[in-house]
């Protein structure tokens, strides 16, 4: 289970053991060490004592004892509690990394609306002068480009599953991203076009950006509009078959959090 799910980043494995102290136990441990995270005698919240061996507690995302029982009881209960749960937050840009003297290209870099390539090229400049802020710029730059490629490849995993969220995704990466790396921004390109081309995502995002507008509208008639229009685009996709199942599953979900 681990293998299979643990990618999502959200589903892991724990193991619990009692260690035992003779030393033929203890040599077994150390040979035979798990890839999983592995504690002594550990007691999770909710986690009733077990009764034999193997035994296994299944928790929901929110902490909650599904079940209870042998593992091979539970398998089956994995696929639909990893659907259910929230998808991580990814990481920032920058990561947990807080410049010192850098901050307002910190700021720049983090702004969901500001291309990147200016800054990446002020950035260099600063490098360049050798003083006591290259360093940081340095860092700055380097943080970017770790970044880009898993933020990349986390847009191909999520098209399958959230198609018209990732295509508007993508259009926010180009417009933010053009011109800092060629192959990264030719390959959200090709993902933006394939998507574009399923039935219905070009309406999804209309309506999504229909509702932008209408959270930033100043007049309250123009935002009711607006609200108007994304929600009787979004229940068009949610009650017709020739949408996927993937896209009608997005509609409806923004459709519960108009109310």
């Amino acid at each position: 289970m681990q293998e299979k799910y643990a990618g999502e980043g959200k589903f892991t494995v724990v193991l619990s053991y009692a260690q035992a102290v003779e030393p033929q136990a203890i040599d077994h441990l150390k040979s035979n060490a798990p890839s999983i995270p592995a504690y002594d005698q550990l007691n999770p919240p909710n986690a009733p004592c077990g009764n034999g061996i193997p035994d296994a507690y299944l928790f929901d995302h929110t902490g909650r004892l599904v079940r209870h029982g042998h593992p091979a009881e539970l398998y089956g209960l994995v696929p639909e509690l990893v659907e259910s749960a929230p998808d991580p937050i990814p990481p920032g840009i920058l990561g947990a990394f807080e410049p010192e003297r850098l901050a307002e290209e910190a700021a720049a870099l983090r702004h969901p609306n500001r291309a990147v390539a200016p800054t990446l090229e002020a950035l260099a400049a600063i490098d360049r002068g050798g003083d006591d802020r290259a360093a940081e710029a340095r860092a700055l730059v380097a943080q970017v480009r770790g970044w880009l490629p898993g933020e990349v490849e986390r847009l191909e995993k999520a098209a399958p599953k959230r198609p018209g969220a990732t295509a508007l995704a993508c259009e926010r990466f180009v417009a933010r991203f053009e011109g800092v790396d060629r192959r990264l921004e030719q390959r959200v390109v090709r993902l933006k076009k394939e998507l574009a081309r399923q039935p219905g995502v070009k309406d999804y995002v209309r309506a999504i950006r229909d509702l932008e507008r209408a959270a930033a509208a100043s007049d309250e008639r123009a935002g009711a509009q607006f609200r108007r229009r994304a929600r009787a685009a979004l229940e068009r996709l949610d009650a017709s078959p020739k949408f996927s199942a993937a896209l009608k599953k997005e509609a409806r979900s923004r459709l519960v959090e108009l109310g």
